[in-house]
């Protein structure tokens, strides 16, 4: 019967057998060990962070900034940070878990009282800093690493000096990792296996907000989207050579995951932040006087109605982040009180507005007036000699006694309205026009060196710019005081509003991180290129023999053998693709080509954009690179189980060598084991 029905070209599929090697392919035994061996690498990691948490009982390094946040976050305070939300959002939420008292301030170096949990805090942060090694164990098993290489590799994380001591305090580094690492854990499933774009895929899904998520933390995770978005531009490209009709799907799935998603996530994140801080705090001066306004408590909300000559007041710049008008005793190199911008809040902000002739009345626009410092008794006043910087006329303060006891033309100026025909407080935007040059009180956009107190340069500009307007925020009338009605804003915003907030607070964000540029008062900056080979590590406290010493010094072993293996790795696979081209299921690009995207991609899309930053930079912003050179380091010993062993147990060695300054190191310095041999890094140096 069999043979006939074969003859008839028939036969019951149910009867043909799989082959052992096709078994063997639908379920490798090392498979069901996966989630067994990830929670043991983050049980063993999580021990490794908690080690000793609680030691070092006072401010360590940043803990300083974020910690103070987090205690701003629960008074409800507004606060200004170069930053985006999440992180903070975060470690605010682990000060309420632990209930951290809202008047503790966090000082740098202080000592935590009794009250004040910050072992809780901290074990918060070593949660999320904890899970990095398992999601770069994830994210080799979807690199097709073997099983033994992956967990080998993870173990080398877990040990690795740098990643813990950032781990074990209360910064925002553990989020960012851990939101960056799993990320590239869903690109390289996407990358090693194009099916996972053919659809709206939970990889997909998982990749748009996991690029959200790390974005939200601090913009390097926008390093993601540039390791996104180029794989993301080849499939298409690869679609549309092909001339398929999938071409725009494909763009249409990864406009909403990638593109979209990513926007909303980060935007929710700004969304509970401006929930949360409705009332006036110390990072209101950062912002502009329509933003301060919808706080409680803000000083806008106690203005006069009416600006009129004799009101004090002060003028802020309508550019981004710029501040307000200011001046002090301060001169100029050359001469002449100095007129700056600042963002903070003080009396040295304070002008009064003064008409040139009698019969004060309300300031309107095109009438002569000059304004007075009440502080240091000086009038603004411009001369025809270059600024400073941008070698325009130089706005300065004068006093009287200066000026021969006469107010001279040079402090006679116009208000120039923007649009309308009335100055209004707040709402009203102006130009401040000198009388005898015709040129406008400008922001340069550039910050003084030291002797200015790198505060913003101002300049008088032959040209109208958007650094030109100004607007009244404080109006306080000279004869009744401050007035005293004030309504409390509604906490709810419209999304008009809210998008515009947004848009203003980034633009701040963004000026504030390019005037953090390093003007040699800092002695842990360093540069990229100090990074590969690091000899300058960054303490963490200040290392005077009383207190233990703390500091995020690199596992050596791993470090520069990660750098090493990350330059040599894209040229050994351009060989070895000579003599053994590999197929793929993915039709965008090889096994080999996928890994090389990922290990060598991911690290110079996460180094290279630092070199053309030009704010101060410090040794942890080379951590998301780190992560990648290490992971690189499967690649190579793949397949060679004795020298991965050997490399694991020299790695967990090294970690424990040089686990004082991961852990505090209190003893003396020339006592260290590497004291004579590393004698050249700046925790032995001093430098």
């Amino acid at each position: 019967m069999e043979i006939e029905r074969v003859k008839a070209g028939a036969i019951e599929t149910t009867r043909i057998k799989p082959s052992p090697k096709d078994t063997a392919k639908k379920k490798r035994p090392e498979s069901r060990t996966r989630p067994t061996t990830a929670l043991i690498i983050w049980m063993l990691s999580l021990m490794v962070r908690l080690y000793r948490i609680e030691r070092g009982n006072f401010v360590l390094w940043d803990e300083a900034h974020f910690g103070k946040f987090a205690t701003h976050y629960l008074s409800r305070e507004f606060f200004f940070d170069v930053h985006p939300p999440l992180g903070k959002l975060l470690t605010a939420l682990s000060a309420y878990i632990y209930t951290i008292p809202k008047t503790f301030e966090f000082a740098s170096g202080e000592a935590y009282p009794s009250e004040v949990d910050y072992g809780g805090m901290r074990v918060f942060h070593a949660l999320f800093g904890s899970c990095v090694p398992v999601a770069a164990y994830f994210t080799m098993g979807a690199l097709e690493y073997t099983h033994f290489t992956a967990a080998a590799i993870s173990i080398v994380l877990v040990f690795d000096n740098a990643l813990v001591a950032i781990s074990r305090l209360i910064l925002l580094d553990p989020f960012l990792l851990l939101f960056i690492m799993t990320a590239e854990l869903f690109l390289s499933r996407i990358v090693m296996d194009n099916r996972r774009m053919g659809r709206f895929s939970g990889d997909l899904f998982g990749l748009g907000v996991s690029i959200g998520l790390a974005a939200s933390v601090k913009w390097i995770g926008l390093m993601v989207v540039a390791h996104t978005g180029l794989f993301a531009a080849f499939a298409l490209l690869q679609e549309v050579r092909a001339r398929r009709k999938e071409a725009i799907y494909l763009f249409f799935r990864l406009a909403v995951t990638l593109i979209f998603l990513p926007v909303v996530v980060y935007l929710i994140t700004f969304q509970v932040h401006f929930q949360i801080l409705d009332t006036a705090g110390p990072g209101d001066g950062e912002m502009s006087s329509q933003f301060q306004a919808r706080l409680k408590n803000n000083e806008t909300l106690r203005n006069a109605e009416d600006l009129r000559y004799g009101n004090k007041v002060t003028l802020r710049n309508e550019s981004a982040g710029t501040g307000l008008l200011h001046s002090h005793r301060d001169r100029y190199p050359e001469g002449g009180q100095q007129v700056t911008t600042y963002p903070h809040k003080d009396s040295n902000n304070h002008w009064k507005v003064l008409k040139v002739g009698t019969d004060p009345e309300s300031v309107l626009p095109n009438e002569e007036l000059v304004f007075y410092h009440p502080e240091t008794t000086a009038y603004l006043t411009v001369e025809d000699r270059h600024s400073p910087l941008s070698r325009e006329r130089l706005v300065l303060g004068q006093t009287k006694e200066e000026m021969d006891d006469t107010i001279t033309s040079n402090a006679v100026f116009t208000l120039e309205a923007y649009a309308g025909t009335e100055i209004h407080p707040v709402q009203t935007q102006f130009y401040i026009k000198h009388k005898n040059y015709n040129c406008y009180v400008s922001y340069s956009g550039k910050k003084l060196p030291k002797w200015g107190h790198t505060q913003g340069e101002i300049f008088c500009s032959q040209k109208k710019t958007s650094s030109s307007l100004w607007n009244i925020e404080l109006n306080e009338d000279g004869d009744s005081g401050p007035a005293t009605s004030a309504v409390a804003p509604s906490r709810t915003l419209s999304l008009k509003d809210f998008l515009f907030h947004t848009v203003e607070l980034n633009k701040a964000m963004n000026a504030a991180n390019n005037s953090l540029v390093d003007d040699g008062s800092d002695t842990f900056g360093t540069t990229p290129s100090e990074w590969l080979f690091p000899k300058k590590w960054l303490k963490f406290n200040t290392w005077d023999g009383t207190s233990p010493r703390f500091a995020m010094v690199g596992n050596p072993l791993t470090w520069y053998l990660a750098t090493a293996n990350i330059i040599a790795v894209p040229f050994v696979f351009f060989a070895l693709s000579l003599f053994r081209p590999e197929p793929s299921k993915n039709a965008y690009i090889s096994q080999r080509g996928g890994q090389l995207y990922i290990v060598a991609g991911g690290w110079l899309i996460h180094y290279l954009p630092f070199f053309l930053l030009s704010r101060i930079l410090y040794l942890h912003h080379y951590l998301s690179s780190l992560l990648f050179g290490v992971i690189g380091l499967g690649l190579v010993l793949e397949g060679r189980r004795l020298l991965t062993s050997v490399f694991v147990v020299l790695a967990v060695a090294s970690f424990f060598l040089f686990s004082g300054f991961t852990y505090g190191y209190a003893g003396e310095l020339s006592q260290h084991w590497s004291y004579g041999v590393l004698s050249h890094w700046n925790v032995f140096s001093g430098h």
